[in-house]
């Protein structure tokens, strides 16, 4: 299975390039970005020394999860925050917190804003 070892360095290069490109713009939450990454390598190295015939499948699923995922939910949070579906959004933001948990500070005052304008609790 060397196409699993492939792809495991892929993604390695692949977050290594996203935690640089964050550490020259200075994005909102980039420690916890960066976090992420470091924790997504560390697993595709792990997964190459202890399964490498899943290496590949292992380190793509926790891509997904810590970087992937958050950031697809964020912005479906987004859209449904701009169309007035309160709840929706409030409900997405919940969830991308709950998979990339340095999300929850600054996003804290955005979430509980759309929580009181869906009660009616301005």
């Amino acid at each position: 299975m060397a196409i699993q070892s492939v792809l495991v360095v892929g993604v390695i290069c692949l977050c290594g390039t996203i935690g640089v490109s964050m550490m020259r713009h200075g994005l909102l939450g980039r420690w916890g970005w960066l976090a992420a990454n470091g924790v997504v390598v560390v697993g595709a190295v792990l997964a190459l020394a202890l399964a490498r015939d899943w290496a590949g499948w292992l380190t793509g699923a926790l891509f997904a999860l810590l970087v992937v995922f958050p950031l697809a939910l964020l912005d479906r949070a987004r859209v449904a925050a701009q169309r007035g579906d309160w709840q929706k959004a409030a409900r997405l933001h919940g969830w991308a917190v709950l998979l990339h948990q340095s999300m929850g500070a600054p996003g804290f005052a955005a979430q509980a804003r759309a929580q009181r304008r869906w009660t009616g609790r301005l």
